[in-house]
């Protein structure tokens, strides 16, 4: 039985020794236990079907065929004996995942070997040794890929004693054995230890039964996987063509992607294309990765598409490797574009070559022929070809090339266009054209009549004729004497009388033909004999002589293109030429015939006489020899020298000197003299040159060889002001402006000398009249209205000089909104004779003199002689001369200035001549004066500022003070005095100098000034001396705020101050601060005035308790209490304060302690302006105390007091066991 027994055992020794033992023993039962497994036990998946009995499951990894996986595991013997034992592999009995318990273990189960199992374990049998440990293989190696295998692995213990039970305890399993092979065996899942079940029982010698039985169970779970091969690249397609029988090699990689080593083999392919692999068989390890190369050679043109497999051992499917390829086969091109035999004559041979290559590699066999197309003729019939080819066929190596021999021997005339075939087995064709021409020679003109359209008297004129051979053929030509009627009137000369003509030559000849007479020739014939034609070839002659033409044509561009036709001739050159200006006319002068022409221009009364170099006559406009240009040029002005004539100068003194005559204007003709040549038009450019105003009239007189002269008018009306300011005399286009830059108002006036020049050849008298701008100005015209002469004479004193001849009468000032400031006029009428003006003479019908004058005039500006002013007021300048004025600024006053103001305005000076002669030349020239013409214009501008200063205080906010009372402790005293100094940058940004001082009011003082760099010795001062400060220049000034006690004793006074005040009081939030506002004042020295506005703020320190009362009720005599209170300083001040008792009595019950203190101001969170304080109590007798504490400081503070009370008494009640 399975239990514990004893038995008692009694030794009895023959020498009468009796010794008694007692043998104990256990009984076990048959058992083992799984311990490990390597790698661990597996889990059931999710709705996984597993063997009905089986408690442990162990799967293996995938693997390849023909490859095996291990596992360990270790089972211990769990009883103190040995047990022998065998494996048996069986199949499993499956069951599903939720089938009940009960019905597991219900019935016989019947198990069967597993014969193709893919599962052994070594070893297979054995004994285990008492409670040990047995480690076992298991061993998966399948053999067919994409397959599951599923075994139970069954543990059988031999000669296992049964254990006697009663007959009706049997059960199914205590049952015979079934036959040999099956075991009939009842399976438990609740333990692996052993049971009674057997699948055989004997009994033994000591008469128990013993049995096999199944101890241990484990399922095997595996699965088998194909061997993953990898092909990179899987496809091998070869770019462009392979030559044919041409190997080609190409790489490619097997890639091993599976677990173990594996084993291929390539196919190959031998026909008709030859594709092999290398190596064509062999290992890979796993992971690993094979080179490979892959032989392509083609076997034959086209395309090449196969799929090469490759053999996996123990894989059921092979690979492929897809290779697309394009085979070339031979290729023989003829490098010939053409065959041109050109010209054949009938009965001549032409041999060209005709060359042909091998493009390729290998060798190529070739033929060539005429094209069977171009051989039939009209009738179907085959053709003989007329082409010899040498040789025709052939075969060329490699990358070789051959030239063919073609002779061309021609039957009949005709145009011959054929082709060549070059042909190549296994590859294209190839063709090359040929062309031959066989004619016959024909000669002729172009043109068998010469048309001759325009012709002069004895003027040879040339044509081309052309002479074409029509053929091939080479031939001669001669030409003969003129024929016909008209032959005597008329000379003719061939250029190129005779020569010879090639094929299909074009021989261009200069005929060259004069007619004598005038009139027509018609009948005029040239033969022209050619070699080997029966007839010669004529040429004949037409045309009509003519005489001599000229036209005149008038532009303002030199091209003649733009010239109009018009029957009235004048060259007008403007109604607004301005003086010293240039204006050009061109008179086109246009030879219609073939005839040469001399012709003479001349100007009859302005005419221009160029000026000739010193010494010789040649000029600008005349020739110059190679001698006088050596000279010429010895005498170039150098250009370093600075007396060196500019082209500018050149040109005005070139102009002076046209002018020299005193006319006022020249009229240049370039060319004045020349040759017309034939149906050629000659340019003249006519250039005037002024140096007055006037309306100005001539004649232009042209002379062409025999023809009568032709007359040209001229006009001319030249306008603007012939004066200058010598300031802009160089630049005649620039407006004179005189700038008299900025100025402060209320300062000197200022003059400037300005120079006018007179470049006339006249005196001119010039009145001068001052107008100022005027912003928005709504006027819009001037009408001014003139009595007697606009600008009369006027002495020095600026009287007007009466002639003697007109009788003195009262004069009148008419000045009205229009004509303010007009001159006054004699009220009589003045007879004609007494007047020099040309537009105050004879324009009345009565032939009486002008006395009323009316004008009007854009409105520019307001007639005013201030703040400009321009003395004399009338100036006559000398002809070729210059005069002086002056020009006066005054700048305005202070009170017309606030910020600053441009003074903006012009004189205009109207012009006179007093001489007739510059008046007027009857029928040449007339000027008008005075308020008829441009007058001289002098721009003046100026800026008047008042007297500022720009000031920048350094710090943004301004000149701002901020202070506090504590600033008059310094190092723990109390000083008399503290003084807060800004900077301020005073600059001067105007244009000129300003001279100032500046001036402070307490409590504010200057306490520096630093100009230019220089700094100014510290001073302390309310009034600065004067100071210069010059444009662009700037000086520091240094100012103070004076703090002192005075200042702080202005608390109690302010209280009722407001705002506006420039000193009032502010209380916020238990802090008092005094404001002050101020102007540093910058007194200039016109009497203006500039401030600087000056803020300043003073904090007053301030105490508050945290209590107005301490009571510390009733105390024990003689106990001394203590209570604690807090001051504190809310302001941005430091507060320095003292505390005072003060007892009505005299006996001292009461003590603070600390008595004085200092507190820092308010500034921020970390500041310390609070203080703790102690008050101590302590009782005399019994009766009541009370003081105050009276909390003052020395920065004017407000008084605090505190009120203190107590009580003493005897009482013990009231003595304190803790000081709360």
């Amino acid at each position: 039985s399975i239990k514990t027994f004893s038995q008692a055992v009694t030794m009895v020794c023959d020498n009468c020794q009796v010794k008694h033992f007692t043998i104990k023993g256990v009984g076990q039962t048959a058992g083992v236990e799984m311990k490990m497994v390597a790698g661990g036990e597996s889990e059931p998946l999710p709705g996984e079907i597993l063997d009905a009995t089986a408690r442990h499951l162990i799967r293996f990894d995938p693997v390849h065929p023909m490859t095996f996986a291990q596992r360990t595991m270790a089972i211990v013997n769990t009883t103190n004996v040995e047990l022998p034992f065998h494996w048996q592999i069986v199949k499993p009995t499956l069951e599903p995942p939720d089938t009940g318990e009960n019905e597991k273990v219900s019935g016989n189960i019947e198990c069967y070997p597993d014969i193709g199992t893919a599962f052994s374990i070594i070893p297979e049998g054995g004994v285990l040794q008492p409670s040990s440990t047995e480690e076992f293989v298991v061993t998966f190696a399948p053999d067919q890929e994409d397959t599951s295998y599923n075994s139970v692995l069954h543990m059988i213990l031999h000669h296992i004693p049964e254990v006697p039970h009663n007959d009706e305890d049997l059960t199914p399993r205590d049952r015979p054995p079934t036959p040999e092979g099956v075991a009939d065996i009842h399976r438990q899942k609740s333990s692996d230890s052993l049971t009674s079940q057997a699948s055989s029982s004997k009994a033994s010698d000591e008469g128990l039964r013993v049995r096999d039985v199944i101890a241990l169970e484990v399922e095997l779970k595996g699965a088998c996987q194909p061997f993953n091969v990898l092909l990179d690249p899987y496809a091998i397609i070869v770019p462009g063509q392979l030559l044919l029988s041409t190997p080609v090699k190409k790489h490619f990689r097997l890639i091993n992607t599976s677990q173990w080593m594996l084993s291929f083999s390539w196919e190959s392919l031998s026909d008709p294309h030859i594709l092999e692999v290398e190596p064509p068989a062999g290992h890979i390890e796993a992971g690993d990765v094979v080179d490979m190369q892959l032989s392509i050679t083609g076997g034959q043109p086209g395309v090449l598409e196969h799929r090469l497999l490759c053999h996996i051992q123990h894989r059921r499917d092979p690979i492929s490797l897809y290779v697309r390829a394009n085979i070339k086969g031979p290729e023989v091109i003829i490098e010939t574009p053409s065959l041109d035999f050109g010209l054949v004559q009938l009965g001549d041979t032409v041999v060209r070559e005709i060359h042909v290559r091998n493009t390729c590699q290998i060798r190529a066999k070739w033929s060539l022929q005429e094209s069977a197309a171009f051989l039939e003729g009209e009738d179907g019939t085959v053709l003989p070809s007329e082409f010899e080819l040498t040789p025709s066929s052939g075969e060329l190596p490699p990358l070789g090339s051959l030239a063919i021999r073609a002779v061309f021997k021609p039957t009949r005339c005709r145009s011959v266009r054929t082709v060549f075939v070059l042909m190549v087995p296994n590859g294209p064709d190839s063709h090359v054209s040929a062309q031959v021409e066989v004619q016959t020679p024909q000669v002729c003109l172009m043109s068998c009549q010469l048309v001759i359209d325009e012709i002069y008297t004895d003027v040879p004129v040339r044509r081309e004729i052309t002479l074409l051979n029509q053929t091939l053929l080479e031939t001669d030509f001669q030409w003969g004497e003129p024929e016909g009627p008209h032959a005597d009137r008329c000379s003719v000369e061939i250029g190129t009388p005779s020569g010879h003509l090639g094929p299909r030559e074009k021989v261009n000849i200069v005929v060259t033909f004069t007619g004598l007479t005038q009139g027509e020739i018609s009948e005029v014939r040239i033969p022209c004999r050619i070699q080997g034609m029966a007839d010669p070839v004529y040429l004949t002659v037409f045309c009509q002589v003519r005489g001599l033409t000229v036209s005149y044509k008038v532009s303002k561009e030199p091209e003649h293109e733009f010239a109009e036709e018009s029957d009235n001739l004048v060259l007008d050159f403007g109604k607004d030429v301005h003086i010293h200006t240039n204006p050009k006319q061109y008179l086109h002068i246009t030879n219609h015939t073939a005839i040469m022409a001399p012709f003479n221009i001349t100007v009859d009364y302005f005419h221009a006489r160029p000026p000739s170099p010193p010494g010789q006559k040649a000029g600008i406009f005349h020739p110059v020899t190679k001698g006088s240009r050596r000279q010429l040029l010895g005498r170039t002005p150098n250009i370093a020298d600075p007396l060196s004539k500019t082209p500018t100068k050149s040109q005005t003194d070139f102009s002076q000197a046209l002018l020299r005559d005193g006319k006022g204007a020249a009229f240049l003709v370039h060319p004045a003299t020349g040759v017309l040549m034939p149906f050629h038009t000659v340019t003249v450019e006519i250039t005037s040159y002024s140096d007055i105003w006037g309306e100005y009239q001539d004649q232009l007189i042209c002379k062409v060889k025999d023809l009568e002269s032709v007359s040209i008018p001229i006009h001319m009306t030249v306008v603007g002001c012939p004066l200058n300011f010598q300031m802009t005399a160089a630049f005649r286009d620039q407006q004179s402006v005189v700038r008299y830059g900025m100025h402060v108002s209320g300062v000197a006036p200022i003059t400037r000398n300005m120079r006018v020049n007179n470049p006339c050849p006249y005196d001119i008298r010039v009145d001068w009249q001052s107008f100022n701008y005027r912003k928005q100005d709504p006027q819009l015209l001037d009408l001014i209205v003139s009595y007697g002469e606009a600008f009369p004479k006027m002495d020095k004193f600026g009287q007007e000089l009466v002639p003697p001849e007109v009788k003195e009468s009262p004069r009148r000032l008419y000045e009205t909104p229009d004509t303010l400031g007009t001159t006054p006029a004699p009220e009589e009428v003045v007879e004609e004779g007494q007047t020099d003006s040309p537009q105050e003479e004879g324009d009345s019908p009565t032939g009486r003199r002008k006395v009323v004058l009316v004008n009007l005039r854009p409105h520019e500006g307001e007639r005013a002689n201030q703040p400009y002013d321009i003395t004399p007021k009338q100036l006559v300048i000398p002809a070729r001369s210059h005069g002086n004025i002056k020009v006066t600024f005054t700048p305005l006053h202070n009170q017309d200035v606030d910020t600053g103001i441009d003074c903006n305005a012009f004189a205009l000076g109207f012009m006179s001549l007093d001489k007739k002669v510059a008046l007027s030349v009857p029928g040449k020239v007339s000027r008008v004066q005075g308020y008829h013409m441009t007058p001289l214009r002098l721009e003046m501008t100026a800026h008047v500022k008042p007297a500022q200063l720009t000031l920048e205080p350094a710090d943004e906010e301004g000149m701002v003070y901020y202070t506090a009372a504590s600033d008059l402790m310094q190092q723990g005293q109390l000083s008399s005095e503290f003084l807060k100094t800004t900077t301020c940058t005073v600059t001067n940004k105007t244009e000129t100098p300003l001279e100032f001082r500046l001036v402070t009011t307490p409590p504010f003082l200057l306490v520096g000034v630093e100009v230019a760099g220089v700094r100014g010795k510290v001073t302390r001062m309310q009034a600065s001396g004067f100071y210069t400060l010059n444009p662009r220049q700037n000086m520091q000034v240094s100012i103070a705020f004076r703090v002192s006690m005075d200042l702080v004793q202005l608390v109690d006074k302010l209280k009722d101050r407001q705002e506006g005040d420039r000193t009032w009081l502010t209380q916020h939030g238990g802090e008092r601060r005094l404001h002050f506002t101020q102007n540093m004042v910058i007194e200039f020295n016109n009497g203006t005035t500039q401030n600087l506005p000056l803020k300043a703020s003073l904090v007053i320190p301030s105490i508050s308790l945290s209590t107005d009362t301490v009571d510390f009720g009733v105390c024990m005599v003689e106990q001394e209490r203590e209570m604690d209170i807090v001051i504190a300083n809310p302001t941005a001040s430091d507060c320095y304060w003292t505390a005072t008792i003060e007892c009505p009595n005299a006996e001292p019950a009461f003590q603070v302690t600390p008595a004085s203190g200092m507190l820092q101001g308010a500034l921020s969170h970390i500041a310390q302006n609070k203080a703790l304080l102690k008050i101590n109590f302590a009782a005399r007798h019994s009766k009541a105390f009370q003081c105050v504490i009276i909390f003052q400081g020395v920065l004017g503070e407000e008084v605090r007091r505190l009120q203190v009370k107590g009580y003493g008494s005897y009482d013990g009640r009231h003595e304190a066991i803790m000081d709360i």
